[in-house]
This record gives C-alpha cells, sequence and structure tokens, in this order.
C-alpha cells in the first residue's frame, strides 16, 4: 500500500514538474515576438507590411525555445531541431528589419500583393491537411485496406507524400494523381512567390499557378466531404444530417467551402489586376 501511494505520489510530482517546464515554454513561445514588438517601438519603426516576416521568424525562435525547454520535461525534439529554428528564425527577423528600415524602396502596392498573396496560397495547406485524412477513410473503407498495411506502405518520403507503393499496388489513380499534382504545385507556386514575389512580372505567373492551386483545393476538399459523410452516415451527399459527436453534416456546407475557393481565386485576381493599374 505505501509503494502505491509512493509511485502515485512520483507520478502527481513529475507531472508538476512537467506543468512547471510547459509554462516556461510557453512563456520563452511567446516572448521573441513580445521583444521584437518592444523593439520596433522603441526604435520607432515606420509601419510596414514587412514587418509580418520578423513575427514569423519570431514565431519560430519561440517554437525552437519552447523545444528547448521541453527537453527537461523529457518531451522534445532535441536540441538540434532547436538550433535549427532559432536560425532561420534570427535569419528571418534580420530580413525583416533590414526591409522594414527601408520600406520607402519597395512599391506599397507589390508589398500587400505579396503577403495577401501568400496568406491565400498558404491558406490551402489547411484544406490539404484534411484531404490526407479523409484519404486513410477511403483506403481503410473503399479499398479494404488495413490501417497497418496502410502504415506500411507509406514508409520513406515519396510513400508517405505520394502514396507511391500504395498507388503501386493498389490502383488508386485519382487519388494519387491528385495528390502528387498539388504538392508539386505548392511547392512551386509558394517557392516562386516567396522568393520572386517581389517582382511585379511575377504576379502573371503566380496568380496563375495560384488559381489552380484553389481549384485542385477544391477538388480535394469535395473529395473530403465526401468520405466524411460516408464515414459518418453511409452516404456521399446527405442535406442535413447530426454527427456522432453531435455537429450537424450538410452538402449546403460543403458547397459553399467549395464556393470559397472560387471567391479566393477572384480576390487574387483582382488583387492582380489592381497591381498593374
Amino acid at each position: 500500500m505505501k509503494s502505491k501511494n509512493k509511485r502515485k505520489k512520483k507520478r502527481n510530482a513529475n507531472t508538476a514538474n512537467i506543468g512547471i517546464w510547459v509554462f516556461l515554454g510557453i512563456i520563452l513561445l511567446i516572448l521573441p515576438m513580445l521583444a521584437l514588438m518592444t523593439t520596433n517601438i522603441i526604435l520607432d519603426a515606420p509601419d510596414s507590411a514587412w514587418i509580418v516576416i520578423g513575427y514569423i521568424g519570431s514565431f519560430i525562435i519561440g517554437i525552437g525555445l519552447f523545444n528547448l525547454i521541453m527537453i527537461f520535461a523529457k518531451s522534445s525534439l532535441g536540441g538540434g531541431f532547436s538550433l535549427v529554428l532559432v536560425l532561420i528564425g534570427s535569419a528571418l527577423i534580420a530580413i525583416s528589419e533590414l526591409l522594414v528600415f527601408n520600406s520607402h524602396l519597395f512599391n506599397e502596392n507589390l508589398v500587400n500583393y505579396y503577403f495577401v498573396s501568400m496568406i491565400f496560397i498558404i491558406a490551402t495547406l489547411i484544406f490539404y491537411a484534411f484531404f490526407r485524412g479523409s484519404v486513410n477513410f477511403y483506403l481503410q473503407g473503399c479499398k479494404k485496406i488495413s490501417k497497418t498495411n496502410i502504415n506500411k506502405h507509406k514508409k520513406g518520403k515519396r510513400n508517405y507524400w505520394w502514396y507511391e507503393a500504395l498507388h503501386k499496388e493498389f490502383g488508386i489513380d485519382k487519388i494519387y494523381y491528385l495528390n502528387k499534382i498539388y504538392t508539386i504545385l505548392f511547392f512551386i507556386t509558394f517557392s516562386l512567390h516567396f522568393i520572386f514575389g517581389f517582382f511585379k512580372i511575377t504576379s502573371l505567373i503566380t496568380c496563375t499557378l495560384s488559381i489552380i492551386l484553389y481549384i485542385l483545393s477544391a477538388v480535394m476538399w469535395l473529395f473530403t466531404s465526401i468520405q466524411n459523410n460516408i464515414e459518418e452516415h453511409g452516404h456521399a451527399f446527405v442535406l442535413f444530417a447530426q454527427r456522432k459527436n453531435k455537429g450537424i453534416d450538410s452538402f449546403i456546407f460543403d458547397l459553399l467551402t467549395m464556393l470559397f475557393f472560387f471567391g479566393v481565386a477572384y480576390a487574387h485576381i483582382i488583387i492582380t489586376i489592381g497591381l498593374w493599374k
């Protein structure tokens, strides 16, 4: 009985210690952003959209510091990972500050276009994450592939990201090509915009590629909603139905979400036209 109580007290002590480290980690997570904000106030930095890069960098540093603290809680990805994040974050902050204090050298409309387009492009990753989850539903439900077998065929980078082994053995044509085209197109579009988005001529290329990206995202969302409906209700489309968690599913909601992508595509076209006026 005493031994059991000792183990219980030890577990409680460990939980309390982890809680302390997590609390300190959260403080360090937001500290770089607060430090950057304070610095820019003290230096009376001019208003500039370039500061967004700095806050992204400071957040990355915060993640690195949080991970470093988690080493003490025995729940981290290692010191090397933290070092890489701190270096990347520091580089982004340096670039940001350089651009902020020289923002007069850049076209304001081009700067606004750069960041708005970047947000639009990155937003597609949210729906891609949902798509990845629905692929597992499809493989297990429609293709009758066990979860163990799926994980086995997803070992290796190409197999994980592009389902190469699963496609080769089970012939998942539509998913395979949709996923592969999206990932390659996203990498090209994001890289092109991130590196060369400061040049006006690049907007014509990235806008065109982004529109294709939005269309692919809409198709992926349609696939996701169909798989979720099949998993929850046994039907591809439902007018209105209650989920197991008491939520509501409706094809109307799915349709409105798909229209969101076309709205983003329209907005991207409008801001591109505005840039060239």
